[in-house]
């Protein structure tokens, strides 16, 4: 039962124009034009992502790390207080499975890679879910973050902005779109709430929200029970804009202000990493968007751009499946705040979009929607080639250990020099979650051998001493011991 009661029209925006009233009597796929092309590959790039994960690939950099941790304390990671929600969102499941009763590492692992690789598509998914039939255009503003934004960092699925990000397109779509319903406020205010110890973007992203929450309330008239829930909103949303705006200005950790610094502001790893290669999904998300401009500023020149574009991104997309400079993991982790900053600009064209007559049709135009297509088509080209080497180097890493006992130097991993596998690595590993990997790469009770962090970094865990390595139960560190009396050492079945 809805908690206002006034006309049907009455929930739409005042100054509605031609385009929304003719809409709501035209059939959706003559409003939507590509917007249901748009919504199958978005499908597609994110069964893709599942596929990724089902490769243990969100144990690539700190994901490791977060699921012994997981494993250890039975219970939520929550690396930075200011990404609380975030972290926990992610780790539900898998925190879920091991109260259940899962023990084993490897399979805690499998769902934390699955989860981490899935969770944000879906998040956005469900976004969409919140539009009525006649406004899913609005799904491109989303579609665009994800291809470009998410997809960019995709690779290092731990990253909490992965998550954060979808969570505050669902509030904003939730507020601006649809009948405000009982059950839709209730998801608004709750949504909204969480959103206080979300992520640092709040800070600038939290505003946009507290402006949508405004301009929706304005152009309803609402029970006196819907504007006290309005306003709790409100008042959640000024909260957490304020918290995200303290974690800027005094950060969890020191290394993080000088990695947004130097790493994605000055040096700009993000988009090319020196002497290593390009992040390939963030440069087609520039060129993406620069094809966009030209479609919406000069229509004239649509069809143009729509081929330039696509002619350039597919053969990008097919030579990164031969090019190894155009994929570097390490730039998709520094990346892990562009969907962030692109929906601050996007965010602000669905509010135009949505109260400003003429706008939305402009702004979603059909070949706006092909250049996204194309954009979402070709990043997932370029994350089955991803999932690929990835697959090539976790194998060897798992060979490795296998083959070998005791504590391993990680240059075995870049062995035999010149080979596939060693060339991987070298792209591959992470400075100091060699031993987590470890622990986690082989179905075994018995830790016999373990890979070493790249020297000097093996501060994180004396590997000389292995109570310094996460307790997990059931598991035994026995890599130390010769190897006829590692077999003894270990817990029974």
């Amino acid at each position: 039962m809805s908690i206002q009661t006034v006309a049907p029209n009455v929930l739409m925006p005042k100054n509605l124009g031609p385009r929304q009233e003719m809409s709501r009597q035209q059939p959706i796929g003559s409003c939507l034009g590509g917007g249901r092309g748009v919504s199958a590959v978005f499908v597609l790039a994110l069964l893709i992502q599942g596929v990724a994960g089902l490769t243990f690939r969100g144990l690539y950099a700190d994901g490791a790390p977060f699921v012994t941790h997981i494993m250890e304390n039975q219970s939520f990671m929550i690396f930075a207080p200011s990404r609380w929600m975030s972290n926990a969102i992610a780790e539900v499941p898998v925190v879920s499975a091991i109260k259940l009763g899962i023990a084993s590492p490897q399979l805690a692992a499998l769902i934390f890679s699955v989860t981490t690789n899935v969770l944000p598509g879906v998040i956005f998914l469900l976004s969409g879910a919140a539009l009525p039939p006649v406004e899913r255009q609005f799904f491109v503003f989303p579609a665009i973050v994800y291809f470009a934004g998410t997809l960019a960092t995709q690779f290092a699925s731990v990253t909490e902005g992965l998550v954060a990000i979808p969570y505050v397109w669902l509030v904003l779509y939730l507020i601006l779109f649809g009948q405000l319903s009982a059950l839709r406020f209730s998801l608004i205010l709750l949504l909204s709430v969480g959103c206080l110890r979300l992520h640092e973007a709040m800070s600038f992203l939290g505003p946009l929200l507290f402006a949508a929450v405004w301009l929706r309330w304005r152009d309803a008239t609402l029970t006196s029970l819907a504007q006290f829930a309005f306003g709790l909103t409100l008042l959640a949303i000024l909260a957490s804009a304020i918290v995200g705006t303290y974690w800027v200005l005094f950060p969890y950790a020191p290394e993080e202000r000088a990695l947004f610094i130097s790493q994605s502001l000055q040096q700009q790893w993000w988009l090319y990493v020196p002497g290593t290669g390009c992040n390939l999904p963030a440069v087609l998300g520039l060129l993406a968007g620069i094809s966009i401009i030209a479609c919406i500023a000069v229509p004239n020149i649509s069809r143009v751009s729509v081929v330039s574009f696509g002619i350039i991104a597919t053969v990008l997309a097919v030579a990164a499946f031969w090019a190894d400079a155009l994929t570097v993991p390490a730039a998709q982790f520094y990346a892990r705040h562009n969907a962030a900053f692109m929906s601050f600009p996007l965010m602000i064209l669905v509010l135009v979009a949505r109260f400003v007559r003429g706008t939305a049709n402009r702004l979603t135009a059909p070949p706006v929607q092909k250049i996204v297509m194309i954009l979402g088509v070709t990043v997932s080209l370029w994350h089955i080639q991803a999932t690929e080497k990835w697959s090539t180097f976790f194998s060897h890493f798992r060979t490795v250990l296998d083959l070998n006992s005791g504590i391993i130097p990680s240059d075995m991993l870049l062995r035999p020099p010149g080979t596939r596998p060693a060339h991987l690595a070298a792209k591959m590993i992470w400075s100091w979650t060699n031993p987590d990997l470890s622990i986690l790469a082989l179905p075994r009770r018995c830790i016999t051998s373990i890979i070493a962090n790249p020297q000097p970094l093996n501060w994180y865990y004396n590997l000389q001493d292995p109570t310094t390595l996460p307790r997990i139960p059931g598991l035994a560190y026995t890599y130390l011991l010769p190897p006829d009396r590692q077999g003894t050492a270990c817990p029974p079945s």
